[in-house]
């Protein structure tokens, strides 16, 4: 039986072996092992089941079409298993399938905690744009505690939550705040865009993208993955 232990070295590229096979896995985040145990933070320990069990729609926005799809076809595989008491087949599927499910959950984990770490650097400078008046400061402090729900939702389950407007919300106004103190020409994102079509739309080629993408790292969610955007953030055109 095989285990792999979670390195908390944030950042950090792990190469591992399972079964002949190099599994790249960013670190500080989760790894499963093919004996289908979870190792998260602080060393608590979940079953892969128990993972598959809950709510796992909010991997979707971290993960690819095909991989998200991938990971929600094995939860409904497991879940017809344990529904008809197939208890040979889950076993085997939940083997077979531990080190795919380890590297898409590995990939989504390690984005979400670098959206969490941007959002808390945007959220400072929030708290001290947004305190001019007592209804500012209050809808501040509310913004705030709801963060650090988010944040504690997620070190007490780690498990993305699929409700996180909290972080949309503080994204929001800070491309608003941005966009204010620049004085540049701006533009919304809309729904279905990424940077390769407002680069399109823009400059009348795709060939801008990586300018635009680089002029608008900071409003990013995720500022080291330009994938990652949604409409309503403000940009600056270069």
């Amino acid at each position: 039986m095989v285990l792999l232990h979670v390195l908390l070295l944030p950042k950090t590229m792990i190469d591992m072996t399972v079964r002949g096979d190099t599994l790249k896995i960013f670190a500080a985040i989760t790894v499963l092992g093919v004996s289908g145990v979870l190792y998260g933070a602080e060393n608590s320990v979940f079953s892969l089941s128990d993972f598959l069990r809950g709510n796992i729609l909010g991997y979707s926005q971290y993960l690819s079409m095909d991989e998200f799809s991938d990971l929600q076809m094995i939860k409904d595989s497991v879940a017809y298993f344990e529904m008809t008491g197939d208890t040979s087949s889950r076993e085997i599927l939940i083997k077979q399938s531990a080190s795919r499910c380890a590297e898409y959950k590995a990939k989504a984990d390690f984005l979400f905690m670098e959206r969490l770490a941007s959002v808390r650097k945007k959220l400072s400078l929030l708290q001290k744009n947004l305190s001019s008046n007592n209804g500012e400061d209050i809808q501040i402090q509310q913004i705030s505690a709801d963060f650090a729900e988010l944040e504690h939702l997620f070190a007490s389950t780690w498990c993305i939550p699929y409700n996180s407007s909290v972080l949309r919300a503080i994204e929001l106004q800070y491309s608003a705040i941005v966009a204010a103190q620049q004085y540049k020409n701006i533009y919304i994102v809309q729904e279905g865009d990424c940077f390769v079509n407002i680069s399109e739309k823009l400059f009348g080629s795709y060939k801008y993208w990586q300018k635009l993408y680089e002029a608008n790292q900071e409003i990013l969610p995720v500022p080291q993955d330009p994938s990652l955007i949604y409409p309503g953030l403000i940009f600056m055109i270069p």
